[in-house]
């Protein structure tokens, strides 16, 4: 019996040995080799940096050796007795907080990692749960280890007395759980590309949400084609059905050119065109947004065209509170609300109703520029 699975995402500030950590979970559970970890030894004998022995492991390019900077989205697999993880480490340095971002949208749970000694203890403890109170987070575990040395990690610290909570892998097992697959909501998929051989298309997409079947006439929004879902297939195999989180082909009888960046549906419940919409947004390095600004947005996987209609809000990210209305700039990593009018057609949705079509991102020359939750449709 397969165990269920887990995305765990570990995240913290460079060099507080989030790393470490995931290097030592891997060890512990034995989803490393004996003969890799005598490899790994061998090289960091080669290099002095003994105490980076875990972190090493996930160094996996060679620009991260050089520079001492986990700079990529590392995703590896390991087992606990009641689940089957996949832990993300996300670099820490500010640099790369937008590839940290990405790795958390792809999680289930998350690990803060915080360096502290016993003294600072009590003192972080008190801290992080002001911060995670204020976030909705009610009595968040917290658990005192050393990665470098095992203790509390899988196995009970002899060296922590004063402690008497769970190891870190029990107090995963104990708080964490799978979440529940959108299967109840309506039925939405993202076009990723069309493969065209002589008069066929085979339309392949991404379920996001409810469930895609054969038999059944679905819609490709915002051009608004119908056609009928003759067959799904996977890896070359057909199959009834697709659930969220399935990549499939589909052939569909009576549509043709369609385009990636369109939203399936079934008929009865179709995401509708916008006329503008309303949306927070955070905002990376090196870019500004001022009332009539034109923004290249990514939702799914359709690029349009937006023009910033009115700048609402600007948020203070820390507090959350508004701290200017009706701003006439906003910058340098703010947070905020704007009203945006797509210049080309558009399918967005409230992202409390429909997480996958209530996100975007924020394109400019130099790539991801910001993000964004739909809050209000018209």
């Amino acid at each position: 019996m397969s165990l269920p699975k887990i995305n765990l995402v570990v995240v913290g500030h460079k060099d507080h040995g989030k790393s470490t950590l995931i290097g030592r979970l891997l060890y512990d559970s034995k989803a490393i080799l004996e003969q890799k970890m005598q490899e790994i030894k061998n090289e960091l004998k080669e290099s002095g940096k003994k105490e980076f022995r875990f972190a090493f492991l996930l160094d996996s390019l060679e620009e991260e050796r050089k520079g001492g900077l986990t700079i990529d989205i590392i995703q590896t697999p390991f087992k606990s007795k009641k689940y089957f993880y996949t832990i993300i480490d996300c670099p820490g340095h500010r640099e790369f907080i937008k590839k940290m971002i990405t790795g958390a949208s792809q999680a289930d749970a998350a690990v803060l990692v915080v360096a502290y000694e016993k003294s600072r203890y009590d003192e972080t403890c008190k801290e992080l749960r002001k911060i995670f109170g204020s976030l909705g987070y009610e009595k968040p575990p917290m658990t005192p280890i050393s990665a470098l040395t095992g203790d509390n990690v899988f196995t009970e610290s002899k060296k922590m007395e004063w402690y008497k909570g769970l190891t870190l892998i029990d107090t995963l097992d104990r708080t964490v759980s799978p979440s529940t697959l959108p299967v109840n909501k309506p039925l939405r998929g993202f076009v990723q590309d069309i493969y065209r051989h002589e008069d066929e298309e085979i339309i392949v997409c991404k379920v996001e949400t409810g469930i895609l079947e054969t038999g059944k006439v679905i819609s490709f929004n915002p051009s608004g084609k119908q056609g009928l879902l003759e067959t799904i297939e996977v890896f070359g195999a057909k199959t009834r059905k697709a659930r969220p989180g399935d990549s499939v082909g589909l052939r569909v009888n009576g549509v043709n050119q369609i385009e990636r960046g369109e939203v399936i549906s079934y008929p009865e419940n179709m995401p509708r065109k916008v006329k503008n919409f309303v949306a927070q947004i955070i905002l990376f390095s090196d870019i500004e947004i001022r009332n009539g600004d034109i923004l290249r947005i990514r939702c799914g996987t359709a690029e349009k065209k937006c023009k910033v209609q009115r700048i609402l809000k600007e948020i203070d990210p820390i507090n959350l509170t508004v701290r200017t209305n009706f701003p006439e700039i906003l910058k340098d990593e703010s947070v905020g609300e704007v009203k945006l009018l797509p210049l080309e057609s558009l399918c967005v949705e409230r992202y409390s109703e429909v997480p996958p079509l209530g996100r975007f991102v924020i394109e400019n020359k130099k790539g991801t520029a910001g993000a964004g939750l739909v809050l209000q449709v018209e």
